[in-house]
């Protein structure tokens, strides 16, 4: 049932009711991966190679998510609608970091040392969640103290987002 495999995951989407789910849009191409759709994306018909027409309803969407502003033509970048997500308050992030670290209050302390380095970049809550949680598994294999599981955490996750910095 649904589209036919040759349709392409966007239209193919679209067809079955889905909404679609592109996560690090800012990583692909965008006017490569999704040019040739951006018609598509704005609501109009698309004819598929075997001559079937195909149009997305009204109430199917495309989330993307992406750390940083989409390299792409005005024509695609304007068929989104741009939603910044700030960062969470302090008691809110502390409160992210212990349930991610699942109640190891070393873990979430050593990921929430890290939270200054947003500083230098504009992180995301995720990489702060990812590290704490790794540092509550990591600790849970073999305990280690609080400034350890922070520069392991640190070099993981947060070093590689920190590349090209002076």
């Amino acid at each position: 049932e649904g589209a036919p495999a040759t349709t392409g995951a966007v239209p193919g989407a679209a067809t079955r009711g889905k909404w679609l789910v592109l996560d690090e849009l800012d990583r692909a191409k965008a006017d490569k991966a999704l040019g040739g759709l951006s018609t598509f994306l704005g609501g109009l018909p698309l004819t598929l190679p075997g001559g079937e027409e195909v149009k997305p309803p009204e109430d199917w969407r495309v989330v993307a998510t992406a750390a940083s502003p989409l390299n792409a033509s005005p024509a695609l970048t304007r068929r989104f609608a741009h939603v910044e997500v700030p960062f969470p308050g302090e008691s809110d992030v502390g409160a992210l970091l212990e349930h991610a670290a699942g109640g190891d209050h070393a873990a979430a302390n050593a990921a929430e040392r890290l939270v200054a380095l947003r500083e230098l970049r504009p992180l995301g809550a995720g990489v702060f969640i990812a590290a704490a949680a790794y540092a509550a598994e990591r600790n849970a294999i073999e305990p280690a103290d609080e400034r350890t599981l922070a520069r392991e955490a640190f070099t993981v996750y947060v070093e590689p987002l920190l590349a090209g910095l002076d």
